[in-house]
């Protein structure tokens, strides 16, 4: 990528952006092999008797609630987005109650974290407003 700064494609602002996502995009996916790691020697655990089948369970639930709002807390713009539009869609089929999807929806608040962007000169008004107008469709 630092080459197509060089070449004047990306600016150096887009590329810290990608930078950015990259970053947090490893950090997701270490966070995950490590659940899984972990997840992996408890199985294993209950195999050999010395934990039983309800611990695991409930020690699994503890460590995949744990990893989800890890992976939310590292969510690009896109990311929310697409995952707000496959929310609400359940929410059509009656697979999520609208209670659930409204609770998701500010619990992840898109908005506030798009302002930040904006605040700090990693993207323009004129991005902000198009990723505001794409959020507003979700949101009413």
């Amino acid at each position: 990528m630092k080459d197509l700064v060089d070449a004047g494609i990306l600016s150096e602002e887009q590329f810290e952006q990608k930078k950015k996502e990259l970053d947090e995009r490893e950090k997701k996916a270490l966070v995950a092999d490590k659940a899984d790691e972990i997840l992996k020697k408890m199985s294993e655990l209950v195999e050999a008797g010395i934990l039983s089948q309800d611990d695991y369970d409930l020690k699994a639930k503890e460590i995949d609630e744990q990893k989800n709002k890890h992976n939310e807390e590292r969510l690009t713009i896109d990311e929310m987005i697409a995952n707000l539009k496959k929310m609400n869609e359940l929410v059509s089929f009656g697979v999520l109650s609208q209670e659930e999807f409204e609770s998701k929806k500010a619990e992840l608040n898109p908005l506030s974290k798009l302002r930040q962007l904006v605040d700090n000169g990693i993207i323009t008004q004129e991005e902000y407003e198009a990723k505001k107008a794409e959020i507003a469709k979700i949101y009413n």
